[in-house]
């Protein structure tokens, strides 16, 4: 093999290495979101997802899928390019050796840029109604009047130049009208609005939607696969049909996303029969897709059907992975149909798959205590305090159960040095003396 040969398979190599790239889509989008929504101080943001951003802002989604590739294959020809400069530099015969073990790793990298691209092809996706509430958007403009629009939908707003919630001095204020049924009815009162866009999961809108629901002045329009749209006026609710989604998309697949998402939000949004019906069409259009199978899993479990949640589970588990939604649910499944052993082996691949995530070291910790594994719970809780500490989260509440975790594994000093740490937090007063009690009781098995 010459020398031009290396830097060749280089190149090949790393381009096919960064093509699951051009297929993620979804991932692009909601990194462009957290930039968004990190610019109005809503949350953290990566100067990754800042770069997503400004290539949106300059030349669209196709601006962002190229930066996006070009990050992705950018260190490997660095890589190469060094190695090729080391060939050259050293004596024939180390050059050969070296030559050979590139190129065997590029051949290696290469291959496993196809099979993660055949991946991402089968797994992912790309339509922007998929991954953002656009269709709620796009209805919410023909209102004619003030519109709010939670943290998200004012994010893919900002991405796709729509009409949204204006008013607004600061971040704060508007959080506090989402959180706040007081402080919306006094921003309301100021300048009516004519229609409220809520993103699912709800996780910060949950009062607002509740009260809206309760008013009489307000109606539930229209519910699709990201979220709800309320109107001021009375109208007939626009459910997601099949009939809809095949409108939607020419894909079956895409169809059966849709109203696996659609399912949802309808169980969050409480028509638990039309959720059930819903995802039943979802499966029957791709019944072993991974992201069908694990929303069917997730919808399962909301309605308590645990076995049925962890056959669910372990399909899409079976079919991808690196599903971390589908691993998850089915460690939950597992726990709570009592397969502990089993629910510790899923939760360990899930902290694998996704190490840094809050949610999965305190589905393991919960887990490890159902199993009587105190040294695992204590491993577990650690690790979310780090997360915690990291993103200026409070750690009361972790504290207080990571000293009865050291306590159940025998461990009395680190048992006393967090429920201490936990008292110098804002705790109740109910809660500080059972802590108060607690120590006491450690400090006399010690010193008795």
């Amino acid at each position: 093999m010459n020398s031009r040969s290396l830097p060749l398979f280089g190149v090949l190599a790393s381009f096919c290495y960064a093509l699951p790239s051009l297929f993620s889509r979804e991932s692009i989008h909601l990194q462009i979101a957290n930039a968004f929504e990190a610019q109005s101080d809503w949350g953290p943001s990566m100067l990754f997802d800042q770069a997503m951003a400004f290539a949106w802002s300059r030349g669209g989604i196709v601006s962002a899928e190229l930066l996006f590739f070009f990050i992705s294959v950018l260190p490997w020809i660095i890589l190469f390019a060094f190695l090729t400069l080391a060939t050259r530099l050293m004596p024939a015969p180390r050059a050969t050796r070296l030559r050979t073990i590139a190129l065997l790793g590029a051949a290696l990298l290469g291959s496993y840029g196809l099979w993660q691209s055949y991946h991402a092809y089968r797994t992912d996706v790309r339509p922007p109604l998929l991954t953002g509430p656009l269709l709620l958007l796009e209805e919410s403009t023909t209102t004619n009047g003030r519109i709010y629009l939670d943290q998200r939908a004012l994010a893919f707003a900002q991405m796709f130049d729509h009409h949204h919630a204006g008013g607004f001095s600061t971040p704060e204020e508007h959080l506090d009208v989402l959180e706040s049924p007081l402080a919306w009815r006094i921003e309301d009162r100021k300048a009516p609005f004519s229609a409220v866009v809520l993103t699912y999961p709800f996780a910060n809108s949950r009062r607002l939607f509740d009260f809206l629901s309760a008013s009489p002045e307000w109606a539930l329009g229209s519910i699709d696969n990201k979220g709800v749209l309320f109107r001021r006026t009375f109208t007939e609710l626009k459910r997601p049909t099949l009939k809809i989604a095949r409108q939607l998309f020419y894909s079956p697949r895409e169809q059966s996303i849709w109203l696996g998402q659609a399912a949802l939000v309808l169980e969050a949004a409480g028509q638990h029969t039309q959720a059930a019906a819903l995802m039943d069409e979802a499966l029957a259009l791709t019944p072993q897709d991974p992201r069908i199978l694990a929303n069917a899993a997730s919808l399962s479990a909301a309605h308590g059907k645990w076995h049925r949640a962890k056959s669910e589970a372990k399909m899409a588990t079976s079919f991808d992975p690196k599903s971390i939604s589908a691993h998850y649910l089915l460690a939950l499944a597992c726990m709570k149909t009592g397969a502990l052993d089993a629910a510790l082996n899923e939760s360990a691949k899930l902290v694998q798959l996704a190490p840094g995530d809050a949610s999965t070291q305190l589905l393991r910790a919960r887990i490890a205590e159902a199993a009587n594994d105190p040294a695992t719970e204590a491993a577990s809780l650690e690790r979310l305090l780090e997360i915690a500490r990291s993103q200026n989260q409070p750690t009361d509440g972790i504290l207080l159960l990571l000293g009865q975790a050291w306590a159940r594994a025998g461990f009395p000093s680190q048992a006393l040095k967090n429920k201490r740490a936990a008292l110098s937090g804002d705790l109740s007063s109910e809660q500080r003396k059972l802590v108060e009690e607690s120590i006491e009781l450690i400090e006399s098995r010690i010193f008795p």
